[in-house]
């Protein structure tokens, strides 16, 4: 099965089986006083209008494909900087992995470029550049196995 890394605000250990959707299910409870409301609901208005063969943000579980991608989102992401780094593991054979190089540096500003969302939402689309920063996130339709708390 395919391992990928993980941020997360709860101490977890090996073995404990993290669901999807728990960011949506947080956004959806708070409503439009959340921080991240106004963002994700652009994402998700650019998602289902020309994307729809994509996962909703709102129904995943945030990956990484290398333990250096999560710790640049770590220290980047204000939501993420108390969290904890876990190794996961995932039966899901083809998630969608978009390419968060523009949309992670547009996260904290108060209007949401289309352009930058559709981007995030054609998905990795970047040669591999050895020098380029490389931020990619993996969205995880099924639940995860955590195989360790690093």
């Amino acid at each position: 099965m395919p391992i990928y890394f993980h941020l997360a605000p709860i101490l977890l250990s090996a073995g404990s089986i993290i669901e999807p959707g728990n960011f949506g299910r947080i956004l959806r409870l708070v409503g439009p006083s959340h921080p991240l409301h106004r963002r994700e609901m652009a994402y998700e208005a650019v998602r289902q209008g020309s994307f729809t063969d994509r996962p909703s943000r709102l129904e995943c579980l945030f990956g990484f494909l290398t333990r250096g991608e999560a710790a640049l989102y770590g220290s980047g992401i204000q939501g993420y900087a108390s969290s904890v780094l876990y190794e996961i593991e995932s039966a899901e054979s083809d998630p969608h992995i978009a390419d968060a190089n523009n949309g992670v540096q547009h996260f904290g500003l108060p209007s949401f470029d289309p352009d930058v969302i559709a981007y995030y939402w054609g998905g990795w689309q970047r040669s591999p550049d050895p020098t380029a920063v490389i931020l990619r996130e993996v969205l995880l339709r099924q639940p995860v196995i955590v195989r360790a708390r690093i």
